[in-house]
């Protein structure tokens, strides 16, 4: 209960949640780096490693 998972045909498809995920993340790193946030940084990483 509680898990959610991605049908593995979805995971490769163009627009998929996955991919969306991604380039959101990608771009939340960089605009932290920037504004030089580490501390917001560090609890993306830690959040991430789960």
């Amino acid at each position: 209960m509680g898990i959610w998972r991605i049908p593995v045909d979805e995971i490769d498809r163009p627009g998929s949640f996955a991919s969306h995920m991604n380039r959101s993340i990608v771009l939340l790193l960089e605009v932290l780096s920037q504004l030089k946030d580490h501390n917001t940084l560090l609890k993306v990483s830690l959040m991430l490693q789960r």
